[in-house]
């Protein structure tokens, strides 16, 4: 446990707002500016692909790593290399000019891979430095600051996107990653012992794909999780979607789509609020399977509504539910997964959501211009339903099973006493 564990939180939570309002900015007006481009949105959808063959490839390496070394010292180097990349384009790119397509994507592939780093190590550090009881309302808070910084950085975008050179945006992102790394700094911290017992034997190659294996152990956890991993996957298809439907099939300005990003942003605050309270009365799984099914009607209602002011309502539930599956799924991970191995099984259930959401993004991409973004909202909303359909069983199947053993023990104890 930590000497100061409340202020090791607002070390945490003004970091991560520092560093996520920055990025936020910038990973918000790259997709838009692309997508304007002669053919962006083809563009887009292949870069999208690339970069996540090259962060499922690399996530179980990450994963091993996040298990072997200091969480602290990783944050930091993520930090300081985010920092020094973004202040390099913004000094060596011309303010007057519009940003090519290449340097676009060099640098949404440089911050996907920055956060397929970061998010795996804040995790497990989370885990770590914090009691167990506290990982609901840890969850949450972390939801909170995440969101409220992407309330900033949407309110932000919509005003600078099209305003302001993209040089500024990128000086906005440099200060912010070293800010951030200030601040993380100051966390006090000391790393516990990493060993691990069940995996001294193998070799390196299977202590990195360790979490794989996990899984198949596994099997009722396992899918469950995967299961609810299911929107997180549909939400990398929806956000190549969403910029596509809002300026070419709705007709409407950036400023729409920046609004839209602060109402999902403020139904993820309200998530980050709520949720903790559900999943701590009921369960991390009734919590999960609620979200789930408001986030299903929500994708629905995007495939059939045109109308602006219904948009920034739907934005607002699937906020909250999105936001509501990814606190009540952590909360859940950090309770069953222990410290020492969650880096790995993190990042390969990442690892194979990234996939499916692979082959989603694949599909839109080479589909996109013939089947129109209201058909593409459909399709999500179909693989939505038939997932929640599935998780629902899982979970039914899994309280039976555990039910019989507990009868069972209960009716062996009974057995003995009697003898």
């Amino acid at each position: 446990m930590p000497k100061n564990p409340a202020s090791n939180l607002w070390f945490l939570l003004s970091a991560n707002i520092l560093s996520h309002t920055g990025t936020g900015i910038t990973m918000i007006a790259i997709p838009w500016l692309l997508v304007k481009k002669e053919h962006g949105e083809t563009l887009y959808g292949y870069t999208t692909l690339a970069v996540m063959l090259l962060s499922i490839f690399f996530l179980p390496y990450i994963g091993s790593l996040v298990d072997r070394v200091s969480r602290k010292k990783l944050t930091l180097f993520i930090a300081l290399g985010g920092g020094i990349l973004s202040l390099a384009f913004a000094f060596f790119l011309e303010p007057q000019q519009a940003p090519s397509s290449q340097v676009l994507i060099t640098l949404y592939a440089a911050g996907h891979i920055i956060y397929s780093l970061h998010f795996p190590t804040l995790f497990a550090w989370v885990q770590e430095i914090f009691a167990p009881d506290e990982y609901h309302k840890i969850n949450g808070l972390m939801e909170v600051q995440g969101q409220v910084a992407m309330m900033m950085a949407g309110g932000l975008g919509s005003l600078f996107i099209e305003q302001v050179p993209f040089t500024n945006i990128l000086l906005i992102d440099g200060a912010s990653y070293f800010l951030g790394m200030i601040l993380f700094a100051q966390i006090n911290y000391t790393p516990k012992p990493k060993a691990d017992q069940e995996t001294e034997h193998l070799s390196s190659r299977q202590k990195i794909f360790r979490g794989f294996t996990y899984l198949t152990e596994n099997i009722p956890l396992s899918l469950f999780l995967f299961l609810s991993f299911i929107p997180f996957c549909t939400v990398m298809a929806f956000n190549y979607v969403l910029p596509i439907h809002l300026s070419q099939s709705l007709k409407t300005s950036a400023e729409v789509f920046g609004i839209g990003e602060v109402f999902w942003a403020f139904g993820a605050v309200l998530a980050g609020l709520t949720i903790p309270r559900l999943s701590k009365k009921r369960s991390c799984q009734s919590a999960i399977i609620v979200s789930f099914f408001i986030f299903t009607v929500g994708m629905t209602a995007l495939s059939i509504n045109t109308w602006i002011p219904f948009f920034f309502c739907i934005a607002l539930a699937m906020g909250w539910s999105n936001a509501g599956v990814r606190v009540a799924r952590n909360t859940m991970i950090m309770e069953k997964i222990e410290n020492h191995k969650i880096g790995r099984v993190n990042t390969a259930l990442i690892a194979l959501g990234q996939s499916l959401q692979f082959l989603m993004v694949l599909t839109f991409t080479l589909t996109i211009s013939s089947i129109g973004t209201f058909y593409a909202f459909a399709l999500l909303a179909i693989i939505l339903g038939v997932s929640f359909v599935l998780l629902c069983w899982v979970h039914y199947k899994s309280r039976v099973v555990t039910e019989a053993r507990s009868q069972g023990i209960y009716a062996l104890e009974n057995k003995r006493n009697k003898q």
